[in-house]
């Protein structure tokens, strides 16, 4: 994963662009945090996900979908 993104960021840096902007780390939620109460459908996780992928190749959409 980080030598993909290297590469991306390379390639955009020929181009003359800025690094793209990511995330540093991901991490799970500590679970201090969240005492397990998390629930989610199967549903809301494949939305999440596909809301992220669509967003992720639209311009203006790209940040919040890497968040």
């Amino acid at each position: 994963m980080d030598s993909a993104a290297a590469a991306i960021d390379k390639k955009r840096r020929e181009k003359g662009q800025e690094a793209a902007c990511r995330k540093p780390d991901l991490r799970p939620v500590a679970l201090a945090e969240h005492s397990r109460s998390i629930d989610l459908t199967p549903w809301q996780v494949l939305h999440a996900v596909a809301r992220g992928y669509v967003l992720a190749g639209q311009g203006m959409g790209r940040g919040p979908a890497e968040h």
